[in-house]
């Protein structure tokens, strides 16, 4: 099943819990077309933020790079945090979110074209927003996202937040400290009671001359039984012989480890 496709302004608010894709407003991307004589993504990635830089801030921006022809190459610059930020504000959650693309990219046959209360042209390559003031509203075409086909070309966002205030800091640190002290002092506790019960052990076994091991006490106990058998044997010879005693027996024999009379 096809996800819904969602396009995201700054004014975006949704009704919708299932998993969707973005199609990104181009508030929420820089985007530029460079000539550069390169033919390896890796290699263009490298050299992109070197070329953003000269009108943008690019500290936390992640780059993205699409081929329209030798050696021109169409890049975007996005930041994870904002686009999040705009997610959550359209009231969705980020979990929700499967792909992510720009608006760029995914409305190239129309020249002009009005979503919701958005105004959006292509200038020069470049699909630019523009207020409804600037142009004839109704000669723009409305586009329908359901009639969307989607690029290959899309991006991932990191879902888990990036950065952590300096007071939840302090208490995670912490919390930190103290499971760290109470783990400390367990430990020690054990080592100590397993020291005093190893010493009580050995004075035990020392004050009754027990053996060290519990292998030579089981052969102790294993030799033992079997000298309890062959008494147990005895008393019984006895006894029967004690048995006989109005019997005249004029033989006696030891069979099989039984004594015999005749």
């Amino acid at each position: 099943m096809q996800n819904k496709i969602l396009f995201l302004t700054s004014t975006s608010h949704y009704l919708y819990t299932k998993n969707v894709d973005i199609v990104l407003s181009p508030e929420f991307y820089w985007v530029r077309i460079f000539n550069i004589p390169m033919n390896k993504k890796k290699d263009i990635l490298s050299v992109i933020p070197t070329f953003f830089e000269d009108f943008m801030d690019i500290e936390g921006y992640k780059f993205y790079v699409k081929k329209l022809d030798n050696n021109k190459y169409l890049c975007f610059a996005y930041n994870d945090d904002i686009i999040s930020k705009a997610v959550k504000n359209a009231n969705l959650t980020l979990n929700q979110v499967v792909n992510i693309y720009f608006a760029q990219n995914e409305f190239v046959r129309y020249d002009s074209f009005k979503v919701d209360d958005n105004y959006f042209i292509y200038q020069d390559e470049i699909l630019l927003k523009v207020p409804k003031a600037f142009i004839n509203s109704n000669e723009m075409p409305t586009c329908n996202m359901d009639d969307i086909i989607l690029s290959k070309h899309k991006i991932s966002i990191n879902k888990t937040n990036k950065y952590i205030d300096n007071k939840s800091l302090y208490i995670l640190s912490t919390i930190f400290l103290i499971i760290a002290f109470i783990n400390f002092a367990k430990i020690n506790i054990v080592n100590d009671n397993a020291n005093r019960i190893l010493q009580n052990q050995k004075s035990i076994k020392k004050q009754y001359k027990m053996l060290p091991t519990m292998m030579q006490t089981k052969s102790v106990i294993k030799a033992l039984e079997k000298k309890q058998d062959k008494q147990i044997k005895l008393r019984d010879m006895v006894r029967d012989t004690f048995n006989l005693k109005n019997k005249k027996i004029k033989e006696v024999s030891y069979r099989s480890g039984k004594v015999v009379y005749e």
